[in-house]
């Protein structure tokens, strides 16, 4: 039964981490709430706290500042663990930045591992790590 459930988490963690990072790495400067509140959405513990305030203090004033419009765009996943509560990925992600800045778009090459936890049934972040 371990085995089933560690192969069920691996799957079900792997797909919600390839969806978070979407959300989380993924920012337009006209609908900042709206697009924070889906990221905190997908967090838990103290890296939503953690998300919350660096979205607040951090990110809002430079990116209402060079309008900045961020895709994230998962490139590939993959699993490094996983039990039936917790999963760990890494997820290269490719986020292109369009802003007053720059006159075409840049494009950032980000590997993550993500912390993946499940509360009540659904698989939410509860670590990230820039690699």
């Amino acid at each position: 039964h371990q085995h089933s459930a560690t192969d069920s988490a691996r799957r079900a963690g792997l797909e919600a981490s390839r969806a978070a990072a979407g959300v989380l790495f993924s920012y337009d400067y006209r609908e900042l709430d709206k697009d924070f509140s889906a990221g905190k959405a997908v967090t838990t513990g103290a890296f939503r706290k953690q998300y919350g305030e660096t979205t607040a203090k951090v990110v809002t004033p430079v990116a209402k500042e060079k309008k900045a419009v961020v895709k994230a765009e998962v490139v590939t996943a993959g699993v490094v663990s996983a039990s039936p509560q917790t999963v760990v990925t890494i997820v290269y992600v490719n986020q292109v930045t369009t802003s007053s800045l720059a006159a075409a778009p840049k494009v950032d090459l980000s590997r993550v591992r993500m912390t993946m936890t499940k509360v009540g049934g659904h698989w939410l972040v509860s670590k990230v790590d820039a690699l």
